[in-house]
């Protein structure tokens, strides 16, 4: 959910697996339709190529105007016993603190702090009663390791062998610190 240019989508793509991505932005779904892949631009579409067995939404949820809205679409569109994951950035009272502090002291904005594209912000509680309020019932939570504890329990869920997920994560995080 929330495809942008299909990183995490070059990287999940594996054997036993289907990628379908959701992105509102012509210029990113272009792009990923151009790598291959599946890419839908509205909630009717993506309904229209349910249920998933796995969902993937990372950094989304503070950038959209519904967020409720659209944790209720992605539990509708996910099968019996599905795995997702979800993250946003934590706004915690602590993380607040550090930040006005900091910014007070003339260090510039952290860059979770976005008034111009972060619509929403979230603490752990309010992440989690938004997604229980949506049907959703939260497994590990990123204190925990969530985000490991996903991998691992998507590769038992596809039957990916070990091997190959550890291929899979040194792609994704290879990726993600390159940006």
């Amino acid at each position: 959910y929330g495809c942008g240019w299909g990183d995490f989508m070059m990287t999940a793509h594996v054997p036993g697996v289907t990628c379908i991505g959701l992105e509102y932005d012509r210029r990113k779904r272009a792009y990923v339709k151009s790598l291959g892949f599946e890419v839908v631009d509205s909630h009717d579409d993506l309904a229209g190529l349910a249920p998933f067995d796995l969902f993937f939404c990372n950094q989304v949820l503070e950038h959209v105007a519904q967020p409720r809205m659209v944790l209720r679409t992605l539990n509708s569109c996910t099968s019996m016993g599905a795995y997702g994951f979800i993250g946003v950035p934590d706004f915690s009272a602590e993380n607040f603190k550090l930040v006005t502090d900091g910014f007070r002291r003339g260090s510039l904005m952290n860059k979770n702090v976005n008034p111009w594209e972060h619509l929403n912000y979230f603490t752990y509680g309010s992440l989690v009663q938004m997604l229980h309020d949506a049907g959703f019932r939260v497994i590990q939570s990123h204190e925990s390791g969530a985000l490991k504890y996903f991998f691992r329990t998507a590769r038992r869920h596809l039957g990916l062998n070990q091997y190959r997920v550890r291929e899979w994560l040194s792609g994704f995080f290879g990726k993600a610190q390159q940006q």
